[in-house]
């Protein structure tokens, strides 16, 4: 629109009175972003769920190269798998009744109960998945561990990590883009350095966790997939109760977990409404009645 655009200098004056707003830094993100140097630094891709084109930063090639990698460096941080051989049987036949039914075949999945006692649960991008034995004790029923494993496959299904890169290398491009942008200022050294701390806290927000959007699209396609194995839609609805019942107990117990997975009482209700709805026909399947411990 006329009248609208910020000129170099407008940046520069705004930022001296502190008086840059928001829309001001997107639109010239906005025009960092459209350079032909950044789409080399981006792709896209079929979202496997939802059949949409997603923009991506790995390809699964790479998906598969960082879990061969990387995973056997973090297991051995958690202190390896468990020595009961019976239990990690048991997760495992457990888990590929869930990924059987997910929309990825072929990502080699496995399951690993590690030693630490800490709460946590995490899934590398291909699916590799770990689990600590702290949450084990902590899981109520068989239902719960289903749907434990069930988001951390419905992230893997998702393409979440793979979309987190895609949206990192944006947002290294914006700062590459935005600082060329702004070179030829008067200022152009105060203006520059404000681009590069703004794109550094951009990506640190993007990488710093799942976003809710994520966790939320994790839970629906968990509760997909354990429906689907013979599990009732509430054991989803079980497993958030658990964890923020833990959690208001004592709050360094998830502190981990929760600062990698953002929970809220929102996604407790969403759950049970899918369970209720979507879900509706599962309410009557008997919960497992074995303790996990």
């Amino acid at each position: 629109m006329a009248g609208t655009r910020l000129t170099h200098d407008d940046f520069v004056r705004r930022l001296e009175r502190n008086r840059l707003q928001r829309r001001d830094l997107l639109r010239l993100l906005g025009v960092a972003t459209a350079s032909p140097t950044l789409a080399a630094f981006s792709g896209c891709a079929t979202s496997p769920v939802t059949g949409e084109t997603i923009l991506v930063g790995l390809s699964e090639e790479q998906e598969r190269a960082i879990d061969r990698r990387q995973s056997p460096h973090q297991f051995s941080q958690d202190l390896g798998p468990v020595q009961d051989s019976a239990l990690g049987r048991y997760v495992a036949s457990l888990g590929s009744d869930i990924d059987r039914h997910a929309h990825r075949q072929g990502m080699p999945y496995s399951y690993r109960v590690l030693n630490a006692n800490y709460v946590n649960a995490y899934t590398f991008p291909a699916g590799s998945v770990g689990i600590t034995r702290g949450i084990m004790t902590e899981m109520q029923n068989e239902a719960e561990l289903a749907a434990l494993i069930g988001h951390e496959v419905g992230h893997v299904n998702a393409r979440h990590a793979a979309q987190r890169q895609g949206q990192a290398m944006v947002a290294q491009g914006a700062v590459v883009g935005l600082g060329v942008a702004l070179s030829n200022s008067q200022a152009g050294g105060l203006a520059q350095g404000l681009a590069m701390v703004a794109g550094q806290l951009g990506a640190s927000a993007l990488l710093a966790s799942y976003s809710r959007e994520n966790e939320r699209e994790a839970d629906a396609l968990g509760q997909q997939y354990m429906t689907r194995a013979g599990y009732p839609a509430s054991g989803m609805t079980q497993l958030h109760e658990t964890l923020l019942a833990k959690q208001r107990e004592r709050p360094s117990l998830l502190a981990t977990m929760f600062s990698s997975h953002p929970m809220a009482e929102e996604r407790v209700a969403t759950a049970r409404r899918l369970a209720e709805t979507t879900h509706r026909d599962t309410a009557s399947r008997p919960g497992p009645q074995n303790r996990i411990s």
